[in-house]
C-alpha cells in the first residue's frame, strides 16, 4: 500500500466528518465529566456537613459512574475495540457493586 492509497482511504473514511466538530465534542465530553466529578464532590461534602447523611453524596457517585460507564460502552461498541468493551464491563460491574454495597449495607 503506497502513500497515495493510504491518503485516499483516509479521506473516504473521514468523508463528511467535521474535524472541528469532533474536537469540540471530545473537549465537551472531557469538560462535562470533570464538572460532573466536581459537582459530585460538592454535593457529597454538603450532604455530610448539612444533612449529616451519606445518601445524596453516594447517589451522586453512582450516577457519575453510570455516566462514565455509558460513555465507555458507546466508545467500545462504536470503535469495535475489545479493550473498551472490557473496560465498560468492569466499569458497569463496579457501579453495580458500589450501589449494592452502599444501599444494601445501610
Amino acid at each position: 500500500m503506497n502513500k497515495e492509497e493510504i491518503l485516499r482511504r483516509a479521506r473516504e473514511e473521514n468523508k463528511g466528518v467535521d474535524e472541528v466538530k469532533r474536537s469540540v465534542e471530545n473537549d465537551a465530553a472531557r469538560i462535562s465529566a470533570a464538572i460532573g466529578a466536581a459537582v459530585c464532590m460538592l454535593l457529597n461534602l454538603l450532604d455530610r456537613l448539612i444533612l449529616h447523611s451519606d445518601v445524596v453524596g453516594d447517589t451522586c457517585w453512582i450516577i457519575y459512574g453510570s455516566m462514565i460507564a455509558s460513555r465507555v460502552w458507546v466508545e467500545g461498541i462504536a470503535l469495535k475495540k475489545k479493550g473498551y468493551v472490557i473496560g465498560a464491563i468492569c466499569t458497569t460491574a463496579f457501579v453495580i457493586l458500589l450501589a449494592v454495597f452502599l444501599f444494601v449495607g445501610k
